[in-house]
């Protein structure tokens, strides 16, 4: 096969190939890297040192309060009156979290007829609930860097 240019063309592109690579993986994502940060969950005003504290960590409204349905849990024995859990590397966003304490450890919250709940909850704006529970938007927080927030406990 006769050339009719005398390009060598590995001697031309082969030290470009890197260039390529860097340029397709900074256009399609791969080199990018997710922003992440921290929330410290510090919950107070815990009644009874016994039973189970759970932390749960919701990033979305669909599923707010919904088993099964958090992006984080955490479980913790309860042997103070003060308990604090930190999330690791969760990506910056909104987050909504809640907190039970069952103080009889049988997995569930109990309530009385009226069904206002017998142990320890709250919420991670701290909001009161009137006669329903919160929504994910009224108690959102947005984390965009290490973050603390304190849950009061709520009894009644």
């Amino acid at each position: 096969m006769k050339k009719v240019l005398n390009i060598d063309f590995k001697k031309l592109f082969l030290p470009l190939l890197p260039v390529f690579f860097v340029y397709f993986f900074v256009q399609n994502g791969v080199a990018q890297v997710e922003q992440t940060a921290s929330l410290t969950v510090e919950v107070s005003n815990i009644k009874e040192t016994k039973g189970t504290l759970f932390i749960a960590l919701y990033n979305k409204a669909a599923g707010f309060l919904i088993e099964g349905k958090q992006f984080l849990m955490k479980t913790i024995e309860v042997t103070k009156t003060r308990i604090s859990h930190t999330f690791q590397d969760i990506p910056i966003g909104s987050y909504a979290v809640a907190v039970m304490h069952d103080v009889n450890d049988d997995g569930k919250c109990n309530r009385n007829l009226l069904g206002i709940p017998k142990e320890g909850f709250g919420f991670s704006t701290n909001r009161k609930p009137i006669l329903k529970e919160p929504s994910f938007d009224q108690v959102k927080i947005v984390v965009e860097e290490d973050t603390t927030i304190e849950i009061r406990l709520l009894h009644y």
